[in-house]
């Protein structure tokens, strides 16, 4: 954790290396506590909201001293150590499998150490986005499935379903978790010889919290949004996003993947050599007679191949290295596997082959297509390149900052203009999309709003509420908007007494 906290400090403080997916997260948490309109609905329906949730504890120092840590939230600090602390309990939960195989514990330390200096782990360890979180369930998972596996009681069932429900409201790679926790428990039934209903009642057992978390999710959303399904057919969603062009840039082989199987399972399966470790022990357990735990716990990684399998086909993913990476840490779980009540020359074979392994992770991030949407992070950490990335964004803040408002916020959607907003001093001087009188505002802004904050309409910016509903104003303005500042992706809007009124 020590090492991780220092790579956080260094990326975000020296670094400025900001990643937008966990910064939003932070974002997000922020508007429970500190917009114009402070409700738990805030948190956002778009993405599973348990990282956003787990966030605004480390924000509420901020709403007690007003002043104090500013750079949890305006560098997005509390998504680092958010990260820090799940990827501390995954170190945990990891040597809890370990001992599950009965590791020795001179080899456990091994293991931990090659675990813990992975360099794609210790990334996402750092870098304050939802992997680090979605992962710490996942090994509990895994940890409940080995001990169900290694044991002939079945309470720790009950405990993996809990896992894949939190795992559910951080990541929607659960459903294809959940799909391998249900082949495993069935694989092990069926060499058992199991009856049906016994069958039956342990699949019942162990996805039912995950069934009521998705169903509870779906009904929030009706209640508060009117669409059950907001989170897969909103503007701002991923089908949205994916179809705006702007994940694809460079990628040609992901372009060339869609609509082709042969493609896209090249473009999945070229992924495994985030691990070369994975695939190795992989073959081992399923030509091994007696590896039958060892191949239940590889399906966790290959489902997810799964899941991006079939969403590079439909051209649904940015096929970025994030989505792949299970197979890092599913080596190391195949091995603690195979590794059960062998002697040290196993031991030592196995931390070779891992510690070879993620010297080909670094090498296979940074240097290869594969690493595509950590490469330039990586390089940058590698480089100690300072980044600009989010520059033109505190620009726009510090200028906001310094205008008087006669007639009420800033008016922006917070998709696209999170760093903008919780860079606002205060927040309350900007309306955004998570206020309830937000939709009110946009269409009637006079007396009301002072000026529009406009992204240029060209990829994300598309799914901008101003944009979509004022499709010309960033390009041609309207009688009712004059165009007062202009920076190279945004324009702002005063509004006049001409806007439209309540």
């Amino acid at each position: 954790m020590a090492l991780a906290l220092a790579l956080a400090r260094d990326m975000v403080f020296r670094l400025h290396l900001l990643l937008g997916d966990g910064v939003s997260r932070v974002a997000n948490a922020s508007y429970v506590l500190f917009s114009r309109d402070p409700h738990l609905a805030a948190v956002g329906f778009i993405w599973p909201p348990l990282p956003s949730l787990l966030s605004i504890p480390l924000l509420l120092p901020m709403l007690l001293l007003s002043h104090a840590f500013p750079p949890l939230l305006r560098d997005g600090f509390a998504g680092n150590i958010l990260s820090i602390m799940a990827f501390g309990g995954t170190i945990w939960g990891s040597d809890r499998i370990l001992r599950r195989f009965t590791v020795p514990a001179p080899w456990r330390a091994v293991y931990l150490a090659a675990f813990v200096g992975n360099p794609l782990l210790l990334f996402y360890a750092a870098n304050g986005m939802s992997e680090s979180l979605l992962l710490f369930c996942l090994t509990f998972l895994v940890d409940a499935m080995s001990n169900y596996l290694k044991g002939e009681h079945y309470a720790p069932l009950g405990l993996a379903g809990i896992w894949l429900a939190l795992a559910f409201l951080t990541g929607y790679e659960a459903v294809f978790l959940g799909l391998a926790a249900a082949v495993g428990v069935t694989w092990k039934h069926l060499a058992a010889r199991h009856s049906k209903e016994h069958l039956e009642a342990s699949l019942f057992f162990l996805l039912l919290p995950a069934f009521y978390t998705g169903v509870l999710w779906m009904v929030v959303q009706a209640l508060l949004l009117g669409n059950p399904f907001y989170f897969a057919t909103s503007a701002y969603g991923n089908a949205q996003q994916i179809g705006s062009g702007a994940y694809y840039n460079g990628q040609t082989l992901l372009l060339a993947a869609k609509g082709s199987l042969g493609a896209s399972l090249y473009f999945a399966a070229a992924h495994l050599l985030l691990a070369p470790a994975f695939g190795i022990l992989a073959a081992w357990s399923f030509l091994h007679p007696r590896a039958t735990n060892a191949r239940i716990l590889s399906l966790f990684p290959l489902s997810v191949f799964l899941m991006q399998f079939l969403l590079t086909f439909a051209g649904l993913t940015a096929g970025w290295a994030r989505f792949y990476f299970y197979v890092v840490p599913g080596a190391f779980w195949l091995a603690a596997a195979l590794s059960d009540g062998r002697r040290w020359p196993t031991h030592a074979f196995l931390n070779v082959l891992l510690l070879s392994s993620s010297l080909a992770t670094g090498w296979v991030v940074v240097n290869t297509w594969i690493g595509h949407g950590d490469r330039a992070y990586l390089r940058s950490v590698l480089r100690q390149t300072v980044s600009t990335a989010d520059a033109e964004d505190l620009s726009i803040a510090a200028y906001l900052n310094r205008l008087p408002l006669p007639n009420g916020p800033i008016l922006t959607d917070s998709f696209l203009d999170y760093m903008v907003v919780i860079n606002a001093r205060p927040m309350t001087r900007m309306a955004i999309t998570s206020d309830r009188d937000f939709r009110s505002l946009l269409t009637a802004p006079w007396g009301r709003v002072s000026y529009f904050l406009v992204p240029s309409p060209s990829g994300l910016g598309r799914a901008d509420a101003v944009n979509r509903a004022y499709p010309d104003l960033y390009a041609h303005g309207t009688p009712w908007a004059a165009l007062v500042h202009r920076w190279p992706g945004y324009r702002l809007f005063r509004i006049s007494p001409k806007a439209p009124a309540p």
